[in-house]
């Protein structure tokens, strides 16, 4: 069983999920604004069943040629994440790099799907 619930704010999005049972999220509570017509930003804060806790803050731009998302959390890992729609087929590049530890190499993917959408 979860609990959730979402609330409209302007043109901020409040969310909020409750899972005792759930042995990865136990919290979830997370805000989600968009400033301008292709711009979001958001945040969220998860606490797991030991209450250790972790929070993303991150943004999504959207261009007409692609989509960008960054994400930074407490732990330390940064994300992004670059899209783009060629007919059927969409193209990931993907970066990530954890400032926790430093001795971890930058990491970098690609990924293709096939009949995917934005």
């Amino acid at each position: 069983w979860s609990y959730g619930g979402k609330y409209e704010l302007g043109k901020n999005t409040l969310i909020a999920s409750l899972s005792p049972m759930n042995p990865q999220e136990k919290l979830l509570i997370g805000i989600v604004g968009k400033p301008a017509r292709r711009l979001q930003l958001f945040a969220e804060l998860k606490a797991n069943q030991t209450n250790a806790t972790d929070m993303l803050a991150g943004f999504r731009a959207k261009f007409q040629e692609g989509m960008v998302t960054g994400t930074m959390s407490t732990s330390g890992k940064a994300t992004s994440v670059y899209k783009h729609q060629i007919e059927f087929l969409e193209v990931s590049l993907v970066t990530t790099m954890d400032f926790s530890n430093p001795r971890l190499p930058i990491s970098f993917g690609m990924g293709l799907n096939l009949g995917g959408g934005m």
